[in-house]
């Protein structure tokens, strides 16, 4: 076992600046029963004004696993209050739906999303040269893809 100093980061987001103050950790064990390093805002300082923070925590065991728990204040960072903090709990709810066309490299997290729900929900089919992606009717092509191989090297091309 070697005692060493690590760095520890949390990333709030830019709209959480200037909270290097309120910001604590406490650092556990796998199990999360045991307590390693007590609640501590030891060393917690922003970088620039990115809410992006970090800590550089001492007489740290080399051999450790676990998890760092980050709490703003008397407030410890949950699932839920992490939701509730930054008004994420609407991404649940967002419905998946049948695409009108294959995303663009420039689309949005949610189409990229809806678009491998469908490559893995829906109907597809392969002959030698093409594939098909149907929509959710079974029936009507979502999307196709050109196959090749040459004894050597298969190759598979963009979807449209």
């Amino acid at each position: 076992m070697s005692i060493i100093t690590r760095a520890i980061s949390a990333n709030l987001g830019a709209s959480k600046t200037g909270q290097a103050a309120n910001l604590y950790y406490t650092i556990y064990s796998t199990d999360g029963t045991t307590v390693l390093k007590a609640r501590s805002n030891s060393g917690v300082a922003e970088q620039g004004s990115s809410g992006s923070y970090r800590a550089a925590v001492s007489s740290w065991d080399t051999t450790w696993a676990g998890f760092i728990v980050w709490d703003i204040s008397a407030t410890v960072i949950t699932m839920e209050s992490f939701d509730a903090l930054y008004n994420t709990t609407d991404i649940w709810s967002v419905v998946m739906s049948d695409i009108s066309s294959i995303p663009a490299i420039t689309a949005s997290v949610k189409d990229a999303i809806n678009w491998l729900f469908v490559l893995g929900r829906n109907k597809r089919t392969q002959t030698a040269t093409t594939e098909t992606v149907f929509k959710d009717d079974g029936t009507t092509t979502a999307a196709t893809s050109t196959k090749s191989d040459d004894g050597s090297v298969f190759t598979r091309g963009k979807y449209s």
